[in-house]
């Protein structure tokens, strides 16, 4: 059964038009707005910053600094958005959960970077960690377009131990009919917005290239790896069909659909989004 909490959001959401208002602020001209850590994360744990490579990266650990193993974070925003809120919250709530260090990167974003850009960079990103770390396994997690990335990354031959998917954006094209009729079902997305940001994010590379949209992929060497979806966001079916293409081909994927909740749900503060991240935690550290 669905949370009052979340029935809350979606409707609030919905209200205030939120799909139209937050996404129309990415036009491909201005510099997406950068959130910084709230106070309750400043003072329950420790939270560093520095730059690789001319953009930022943070840091979150528990305050008195014992870290047991990292997780790199790769955050969704459909290639064209910043972080969020939600994206530092759900992070400090792993640290408290799994006492790991986590590293938030602020990667090269769209339009003004291609996705060779952007996945090259974050490749050079996670060797430069794993340099730092040579002794922890190489954990990661990503959501919706950082879920992208991050099989970006496996495909590239990123040594990854352990991957947790929320909400990943398997098929850049969004050309699946499903994602068209059910459009309205999901408080965050909308199939129009996904064009104009697919459109922003791949260019002049076709949206079907295996690379960068992994569901046309005809193989893949995967970790052990958990995917977390909603059966209302508009990404679900064509998160179904590449969990069922994975799993059919003897990958070691796992695919957990919440009822009732829609893309990104694990960013809200809701029991759906805490079982999620307990979800996370456990696989992780398993």
């Amino acid at each position: 059964m669905v949370s009052w909490q979340h029935k809350f959001f979606d409707r609030v959401l919905r209200l205030i038009r939120f799909r139209q208002r937050y996404w129309a602020q990415y036009d491909g001209v201005k510099t997406p707005k950068r959130e910084r850590p709230s106070g309750w994360i400043k003072k329950a744990m420790t939270v560093g910053q520095k730059s690789f490579e001319d953009m930022p990266f943070y840091w979150l650990e528990p305050a008195n600094g014992a870290t047991d193993g990292y997780i790199i974070a790769l955050h969704g925003g459909g290639y064209v958005a910043e972080g969020s809120k939600g994206h530092w919250d759900s992070y400090a709530k792993l640290v408290n959960l799994t006492g790991k260090r986590v590293y938030f990167p602020f990667y090269p974003l769209a339009p003004f970077h291609s996705p060779k850009a952007i996945r090259e960079w974050t490749e050079r990103f996670v060797e430069h960690v794993r340099e730092h770390r040579p002794d922890d396994p190489l954990l990661m997690i990503g959501d919706s377009a950082g879920a992208n990335l991050a099989l970006q990354m496996t495909e590239m031959g990123v040594p990854v131990d352990r991957l947790v998917l929320w909400s990943p954006w398997v098929d850049i094209e969004g050309a699946n009919p499903e994602i068209a009729a059910r459009d309205g079902s999901c408080a965050l997305l909308r199939a129009e917005g996904l064009k104009e940001f697919s459109q922003m994010y791949h260019g002049a590379t076709d949206p079907r290239d295996p690379m960068i949209s992994p569901i046309f992929r005809e193989t893949e060497s995967l970790p052990p790896t958990l995917i977390l979806s909603g059966d209302q966001d508009l990404f679900h079916p064509d998160i179904e069909a590449y969990a069922s293409k994975r799993a059919g081909q003897g990958q070691p994927v796992e695919l957990r659909t919440e009822e009732g909740v829609w893309h990104d749900y694990m960013l809200m503060p809701t029991p759906e989004s805490k079982r999620a991240l307990k979800a996370t935690a456990a696989f992780l550290q398993a």
